[in-house]
Formats: structure tokens, C-alpha cells, sequence
């Protein structure tokens, strides 16, 4: 109901709308800047914090997590709501008590169902706001004892609690294990809604959730990674580490589109940034009673907690000298005539020459209604009007677009910038809603939120 009188409101105010652009142009993606794309993550710049990722590589401990995986499944059966389940949040509850971290309950309650997620929390330096998640889901369904499906994923969140808490790093790592994964992702609804209304600022999630199956050597040494494009800078961080660490891990990143499927949809759809890993297999024993630790791989568990450790810990590293308030997104349209025009999107950092911005650009146009990319129409094929940059600017960097023929509709204009590198912490969004005429004219209205501009 909200979107359809936001629809009727941009009806309203379309006759008095500052810009009419002709959607007749040829692509044009001048860029002042240079591109940072291959920098090691091993070693930021500016960060000169312990640990180093190969410190956390050799802590990852195959033992703990067999172990970890063999004491889940053998509560049996634990869904939300049941006795078992209690068991088992105790006991999680008592193996984070045991590490340097603070543990809490978050209780929820939705409709009928009701249950508690568990939180343990590493304090960042006093000075940052910023918030970095991992988490998986300790309920199973009603037949499974759910050694892979989520017990690989707890055993790994278990393990990077323990060795991440030794240090103190410059944002603050929430290690979460939700509850009502299977019945909706109920407990991350709810948590992450409070999170919203709270204004937190989190900077990433990343969901483990069925990591530990692996059977041929293709399996085994391949993860799926799952992101919408603005979440796609985390799929960089993984797949920066897994190249930087080739040996010693020894996994390949599928990229692949959002996976709704767990935990991390919650932030997603409250417009927070979030991927998840999944394993590359198909796992045959997945939701029966056959999920147990012998039909799993524990070396490939290994690794994926290994890559799931130091890209919570990269993004953790990063110590920005620039914050949101550094940076300006504006858009400006230009209709020097009915048949010529030019939309252009710019990316200022302000604080130049004290810093340089390393920054992961999305830019998005899907339409409203039909909840699709608005698309390029070329002479012979059509373009998804998605683009992604890796960028290091040091003044201004620009994206024009023009001289092109688009798919018609109402459409929402999204610009979604992440930090790299030492940048982390930086995270800034730009929203502004659109129509695309029949004759091809696109129409632009003032940005609906704060934190950019429109001209």
C-alpha cells in the first residue's frame, strides 16, 4: 500500500519534476580515478593491526569443529519451540561464555512462534560505530538432527568466536546464531527490525549456512557465494583472500546471484549489505534424518571457515580516515533539447588530498512494479542496467549515461557505495524514483532520502 501511494505521489508531481531526459544515447563511462581493484588485502593500507590472516589461517582447528558438529546433532531433532532446542541454546550459550566475548539472549516473538537467538559480541575500538555480523542457525526441522544443515555453519561461527576474540579490532564482530531459520527466518527478522529502528550502522553480514558437504575433488575445493549486486563487494573481499591464500585454502569462489534462503535476506530487505557461502554440492541428506557427521567432509569445513575467518576479519581491519559525511553522491540531468540528453552520476570525495576513497559502486535501475532491471535496448540484444565498479577516488569520479532506448515503467534509481580496503567502514546509499515514457524519455525526481543530492 506504502508503494503504490508513493506511485500515485510521483503521478502527482510529475508535470513539475526538475528533468526530462531523451533515453536515445550511446553508453559513454568516462572515469577520473584509479582503479584499486588488485590490492592485497593482506596487508591494507593504513592498517597495521594483529592479527595477520595467515595467524588466523593456522588457528582454525579441524578437531574443535568435528566436535563442535558431533555434540549439535547428538541433542537430536532441536526445532524452534521444542525442549531440545532449549538444550541446545544452552549449551551454545555456555561454549561463548567460554571465549573473551560478551553473550547475550535476543528473545523473539512472531505471531505464535517465539524463540531466542544468541549473540556474542567483539567490541570494536571505542571510537567506531561500525558493526560486522557472521551467523548461522542452530533449529533444525522436526526430522533432522541438522549436523550439516546448520551445524557446519554453528561449528564454524563457533570457531571464529574463539579466535577472534583473542583480538580487538577497529569495528565491532557480532557472532549471531539465529533461531526460526526454518519456520521463515524468524529470529532475523525480528532481531535485525530493532537493529533498524536502532539505526545501527552494520557495515556486512555473512550467513554460513550448509557448508560441511563435499564428496568429489570439484566439491570440495569450490564454494558458492551468494550476493545482490550491492552486496557484491563481499564477494570480492572472499575471493581477494581466496587468490591472496590459494595454497593454504584452496577454494574457488562461485559468484552467484542474492540467495534468499537464509539469514542474511533479513539485513538485505532492511537495507543493510549481506552474502552468504553455501557449499558447491548438493547435499542428498540435506532436511532427513540422515544429516549426520559421517556423511560429511570436516577438511572442507575447514577451509570455509579458514575464508569465513579472514574476511570477517579483513572487513574488521578496516580504519577509514574518511567517513560517510567525506563523501557526496549527486546526479545531474542535463536536456539541452526534446532528442538530447544526459544523466550523470558523481561520486565526490571531499576530504581529497588527506585520503583517498577505495570504493565498491553499484548502480541500479530496476523497474517498481515488476521488480525487474530496467534494460538497454541495443540493435540486436537488451543490457540489465546494472553496473558494478572497484574504484579508488581521489577527487571526483563520474558515470555518464546517454543516447540509449529503454525498456518503459516506473523505476527506482539506486546508487550504493561500499568501502574497500581500509575503507570498510564506509557505507552510503542513493534512492530516487523515475518514469520512462513511451516516446523514451526518462524522468528523474529529487532524491526521496537523504545523503546525496539531485541537480
Amino acid at each position: 500500500m506504502i508503494l503504490k501511494l508513493k506511485i500515485t505521489t510521483l503521478f502527482v508531481v510529475v508535470s513539475i519534476a526538475a528533468v526530462t531526459l531523451n533515453a536515445t544515447n550511446e553508453l559513454i563511462i568516462p572515469v577520473i580515478g584509479h582503479n584499486n581493484f588488485e590490492k592485497s588485502i593482506k596487508n591494507p593500507q593504513n592498517n597495521n593491526l594483529d592479527p595477520s590472516l595467515s595467524e588466523l589461517l593456522l588457528q582454525v582447528n579441524t578437531s574443535f569443529l568435528e566436535k563442535y558438529v558431533y555434540d549439535l546433532q547428538s541433542f537430536g531433532p532441536h526445532p524452534t519451540g521444542s525442549t531440545a532446542i532449549n538444550e541446545v541454546k544452552t549449551y551454545l550459550f555456555n561454549e561463548f561464555s567460554s571465549m573473551q566475548a560478551h553473550v547475550s539472549y535476543h528473545p523473539w516473538n512472531y505471531e505464535d512462534k517465539s524463540g531466542e537467538n544468541i549473540i556474542a559480541t567483539i567490541k570494536g575500538k571505542a571510537s567506531s560505530e561500525n558493526i560486522i555480523v557472521t551467523c548461522a542457525h542452530y533449529d533444525t526441522i522436526e526430522v533432522s538432527p541438522g549436523a550439516d544443515d546448520d551445524g557446519s555453519g554453528i561449528a564454524a561461527v563457533l570457531m571464529m568466536a574463539s579466535i577472534l576474540s583473542q583480538y580487538t579490532f577497529n569495528s565491532t564482530i557480532k557472532f549471531i546464531l539465529f533461531s526460526g531459520e526454518e519456520q521463515g527466518l524468524l529470529g532475523s527478522n525480528e532481531y535485525v527490525k530493532e537493529l533498524r529502528e536502532q539505526n545501527a550502522n552494520i557495515v556486512g553480514v555473512l550467513a554460513l549456512d550448509k557448508i560441511g558437504y563435499a564428496k568429489t575433488h570439484e566439491q570440495g575445493t569450490t564454494i558458492r557465494q551468494h550476493a545482490d549486486p550491492a552486496s557484491s563487494w563481499m564477494i570480492d573481499v572472499t575471493e581477494t583472500i581466496s587468490n591472496e591464500y590459494k595454497d593454504e585454502i584452496n577454494l574457488v569462489i562461485n559468484r552467484l546471484p542474492f540467495d534468499g534462503s537464509s539469514d542474511h535476506k533479513a539485513f538485505v530487505d532492511q537495507g543493510y549489505t549481506g552474502s552468504n557461502l553455501v557449499e558447491h554440492a548438493l547435499n542428498p541428506y540435506y532436511h532427513t534424518s540422515e544429516d549426520l557427521l559421517e556423511h560429511m567432509n570436516i577438511s572442507y569445513l575447514k577451509k570455509v571457515c579458514q575464508l569465513a575467518t579472514c574476511t570477517i576479519a579483513t572487513i574488521a581491519k578496516g580504519n577509514s580516515n574518511l567517513t560517510n559525511d567525506d563523501l557526496d553522491i549527486s546526479v545531474q540531468g542535463k536536456n539541452n533539447n526534446p532528442y538530447q540528453a544526459k544523466l550523470s552520476i558523481i561520486i565526490e570525495n571531499k576530504k581529497y588530498p588527506l585520503d583517498t576513497a577505495n570504493l565498491s559502486i553499484t548502480i541500479e535501475m530496476n523497474h517498481i512494479l515488476r521488480d525487474v532491471p530496467v534494460e538497454i535496448r541495443k540493435e540486436y540484444y537488451s543490457i540489465p542496467c546494472v553496473w558494478n565498479f572497484s574504484e579508488e577516488i581521489y577527487q571526483i569520479w563520474q558515470f555518464h549515461l546517454g543516447k540509449q532506448t529503454y525498456s518503459m515503467g516506473f523505476f527506482i534509481l539506486t546508487i550504493s557505495v561500499h568501502g574497500m580496503y581500509d575503507d570498510f567502514p564506509i557505507a552510503l546509499k542513493y534512492s530516487t524514483f523515475g518514469m520512462i515514457f513511451p516516446d523514451y524519455n526518462l524522468l528523474l525526481f529529487p532524491q526521496l532520502k537523504n545523503g546525496g543530492k539531485f541537480s
